[in-house]
């Protein structure tokens, strides 16, 4: 559920950045999806400096990055989130074995979009499988990656 809920905020960020024909790694989040706490580095390099250390949330929905660029396989990220904390608040590195950016279906014909990040959250919007797809393939998705 976690993993769905996530992917759909992606998603929605992704296709709002789509129809304003911006580029924008702003705009994509990832979700962390090693157990063990993730080192942030002052450089995209695993010798570099550690700034900081996102430890495991202990909550549900786990820790969100938000996604301002890569270099080769690491991720430059400038804060971590969970559902009650800023974890993170700067600009720094993570490998990409730690993160992950998915936009999948539900198996239904659509998938709900919630406002929050909780499954008793009101539902903002359905997203149709086709907008799912779409967005996989959208500029602002595929320049972050």
């Amino acid at each position: 559920m976690r993993i769905l809920l996530l992917a759909v905020m992606a998603a929605l960020a992704v296709l709002s950045s789509a129809r304003e024909d911006t580029v924008s790694c702003d705009e994509v989040l990832a979700y962390i999806v090693d157990g063990d706490p993730v080192d942030v580095r002052v450089e995209p390099s695993e010798v570099a400096g550690i700034i900081a250390v996102i430890e495991e949330s202990g909550n549900e929905f786990g820790t969100t990055v938000q996604i301002t660029g890569s270099d080769g396989e690491w991720i430059r990220v400038t804060r971590a989130d969970t559902p009650d904390d800023t974890t993170f608040d700067g600009v720094g590195w993570v490998h990409n074995s730690h993160l992950r950016t998915e936009i999948q279906p539900s198996g239904q014909d659509s998938t709900p979009l919630f406002e929050t990040p909780s499954a008793e959250a009101p539902v903002v919007r359905l997203l149709r499988h086709s907008e799912i797809h779409k967005a996989r393939k959208s500029p602002a998705f595929l320049a972050c990656h």
